[in-house]
Parts: C-alpha cells; structure tokens; sequence
C-alpha cells in the first residue's frame, strides 16, 4: 500500500519540525517514504529547507466553515493547525494510508512507524490510548481522569462528557488511517459540532479536536487498532530513561523498552528535564537533557564520559554509615 506522513507547523514550531525530519531521515526505511507538511506560517528559508529535504509542503487552512472562525483567526490564529487532520485526504490525495504525526513529536525507532502502517492497511485507524504505568495520572495525580471529563463537557457537553469519562483517551498527536476509514467523517463530524460551540478565549477549547477524536473511535464500531504507549510516548505524563547501553530513551518502568516516537508536549518542549540514567536497567545518576531529538544526540556523543563516569561510580565502594 502506498503510504504518506503528514504532519504541519507554523514558523514558531519549525525548530521541533526539523528534528522530526531529521529523526525520519536516520532511517533508510522511512527516508523513502513520502512525507508531506502543511504550512500554517513558515517562514521562507524555513520552507526552503524543507522542500530541500524532499519534503511535500502545501498551505495549510481552517479546512471547516463555522461561525466563529474571525474570532479565532484574531486571536489565536495557530488553531487552524488542530483542524487540518480530518481533511488530510483533501491535501495530499491518492494515498493508502495516512500516518499523521504532530510537529512536536520525533521518531527514535522505525518499527513504530511500521507499526501504525501496518495496523492501519489492515483496515481503520491505528492510534496510541494515553494508557501506561508510569503515567501521572495511573500513579500520583488521578486528578488527571477529572480534568478530561471537564474538557469533553466543556467542547460538547455533559453527555458526551458522561459517555466518555470511563473510556482511556485516545492521543490525536499520532496516528495512521487507512483512506476508506470511516472515523475520518465520524472525526470530522463531531469536530463540526464542537466548533459551533467552543469559543477562543477559553481554555478547553483549544482541545477540542482531542475530544472529537475520540469521540469518532468511541462511539462508533469501526475498527481500531489500540497500540502501546512506546509508540506515542507522551512526556508531559511520564519522563523517559536513558539507557547508556543502547544509547537510547526508554520507558521509566521495567523492563525499559526503548520509546519508537517521543511526543514533546506543553513545557517539555522548551526545557530540558533531569532523568535517571541506567546501566544493567538500575538508575546510576540522574542527567539533564532535552528530550529532543537533538537532546538524544547531545547524550549519544557524550556516551563515552558518561561510561567513564559509571566506572569510577563502581570502583567507589559504598559509605558504611556507623550506627
């Protein structure tokens, strides 16, 4: 089957849309699939660079008629980079299957890629439930459940909120889906219904196109392929590892699988967080890093020092504390 992926930025989010490019193309496997990028405000040497990767950018638009998109267009203007992705057919016809993956999201294994591809040509969507067991919300912040109720209420009301509430919440950010899926009018349905309700100045709205997602995989029976965390590992829920052995992110847990598509959101983007380092699967010392793709390679380069440093760590006995 022939297959695309898409993703779409505006010129303040090219920095993390570079590092995607630059994670897809490590891979002989995935170089040579066609990638496309919807442009929502590049600027020129931005877009320069990326049709000289070889990528496929076409403007980007509000793709829906509503009654409120001037407001939104007046202040907050970037939100018409959430509404692109029922209509990804519309901008890049005659593909398969259609892999969508957000601006701020990067690719450390290909078999992840492949993964979604592959589920999706089986039929319907492939896509990530934001379930793990180092997630905040599983662990140290239930309140997490509450916040997502109040969001889908918020978007599309107390009934659809009360249907949802009990359901894992499918991640929008990553996902395949084979061209005759029936979620792509499901998913632009409810996303038509929110938009007549939602309003710029607040909040939740923004998550609008979340809910509606969800909604098309949730309300409907169409087939849907449910995929580990590794494969859409949200940051903003739990930090990763870094494995000195294979020089790799893995999930914080046991038996710390390496993570296929890290997906930076809300503050994890801009700021460089402090992680366990393993060796043999024990934390040694914590390490500072970005979870970039950059960061990955930043660690990657320093692999030697830090070896040495995990040496020394073992030739020092431990400190016996008198009673």
């Amino acid at each position: 089957m022939k297959s695309i992926i898409i993703t779409g930025c505006d010129a303040t989010y090219f920095p993390l849309v570079e590092g995607l490019v630059r994670s897809l193309r490590q891979w002989p496997q995935l170089a040579v699939l066609p990638v496309g990028l919807l442009d929502f405000g590049l600027a020129d040497p931005q877009r320069q660079w990326l049709v000289g990767q070889g990528i496929d950018v076409r403007p980007g638009g509000w793709d829906f008629e509503f009654a409120k998109r001037d407001a939104w267009e007046a202040t907050k203007p970037w939100f018409k980079a959430y509404l692109c992705r029922p209509h990804l057919r519309k901008h890049f016809p005659g593909f398969d299957v259609y892999c969508w993956l957000d601006a701020d999201t990067w690719v450390q294994q290909p078999n992840a890629i492949e993964l979604l591809l592959v589920c999706a040509a089986r039929g319907g969507l492939a896509a990530v439930p934001e379930i793990d067991r180092s997630y905040t919300k599983f662990v140290s912040n239930p309140s997490v459940w509450q916040l997502e109720s109040e969001v889908a209420a918020h978007c599309f009301g107390p009934d659809m909120a009360t249907r949802l509430r009990m359901l894992p919440q499918f991640n929008a950010g990553v996902f395949a889906m084979r061209h005759d899926a029936p979620h792509w009018e499901h998913y632009r349905h409810y996303l038509q219904l929110a938009l007549e309700r939602v309003e710029p100045a607040d909040y939740f709205s923004r998550l609008a196109e979340q809910v509606a997602f969800n909604a098309a995989t949730a309300f409907h029976d169409s087939p849907t392929h449910r995929l580990p965390s590794t494969v859409n590992w949200v940051a903003l829920h739990a930090s990763p590892a870094f494995d000195v052995a294979t020089g790799l992110f893995v999930e914080p847990s046991p038996p710390h699988q390496p993570i296929g598509i890290m997906h930076l959101t809300a503050d994890v983007a801009a700021n460089p967080l402090t992680i366990p380092a393993l060796d043999a699967g024990e934390p040694c010392f914590p390490i500072r890093t970005p979870l970039s793709f950059a960061g990955l390679l930043g660690l990657q380069q320093s692999l030697p020092q830090i070896r040495g440093l995990i040496a020394e760590h073992r030739k020092t006995p431990p400190v016996v504390q008198p009673h």
